[in-house]
């Protein structure tokens, strides 16, 4: 049996990449915030309510932000793969452990990345290895011995634009709540559900996932019910 892990300080090269996504994101949400918020001549809202609430909504984005590196890192740092015999095991913190045997083994992608993509039988066991795991050669030698690696081919769509989704999804939750047209509202709205819908869904499938976020995730029920909500009170003015 060999168990390789996450390298020490490992994270840093994955925060690279995450810090400037999760600030695009809390900046866009900021700014869909201050523009919802921001006083009009037909508003009952005041500039200092206004102000308030904007401060209030950008100190609750710090704070998330704080939070989700946090735990970021201590999920990616318990990353472990094992090896033994014909099975690849992958444990996580607080994460659906995924188990897949030599015969089930579909295929094993390396991404452009460098990292490796290990896909089973079924959908939801799919084990991401990253190039930040201890003897990262050595690992991707020995399995090439369960299913021959081959590089990445063409990307779908999702993979292509996966990334713009949550913008997408931001963009159109402020059509819901700033357009007056009932059409382009209703429109915009019921995409987003669809999104909402779709997303939940497959947080819960997926076992690369931890158990606290997806718990979590059932709170997009409450936006989706908000959604509907707006659209409905939009078409009885």
């Amino acid at each position: 049996m060999t168990t390789y892990k996450i390298k020490p300080n490992g994270f840093d090269g994955i925060k690279k990449k995450l810090v400037p996504r999760m600030l695009l994101i809390l900046g866009l949400l900021l700014a869909i915030a201050v523009f919802i918020n921001y006083p009009r001549d037909d508003a009952g809202n005041s500039a200092i309510s206004s102000l308030i609430m904007i401060i209030l909504f950008g100190g609750i984005l710090t704070f998330a932000w704080f939070r989700a590196m946090k735990t970021q890192r201590e999920l990616f740092e318990s990353n472990q793969l094992t090896i033994q015999g014909g099975t690849i095991t992958r444990e996580r913190k607080n994460t659906r452990t995924i188990k897949i045997e030599s015969s089930e083994v579909k295929e094993i992608i390396k991404a452009d990345n460098g990292s490796l993509v290990i896909k089973g039988g079924r959908r939801s066991d799919v084990i991401f290895v990253p190039t930040q795991i201890e003897n990262f050669d050595e690992l991707e030698q020995v399995l090439n011995g369960f299913s021959a690696i081959r590089a990445q081919g063409k990307k779908t769509y999702l993979e292509k634009y996966g990334l713009a989704l949550p913008f997408l999804a931001v963009a159109l939750m402020a059509i819901v709540y700033t357009v007056r047209d009932k059409y382009i509202v209703l429109t915009a709205g019921s995409c987003l559900v669809a999104f909402l819908i779709w997303s939940l869904v497959e947080i819960q499938i997926s076992k690369n996932i931890d158990k606290t976020t997806k718990k979590r995730s059932y709170w997009t029920i409450i936006v989706i019910l908000a959604m509907i909500g707006a659209m409905i009170g939009r078409f009885m003015e």
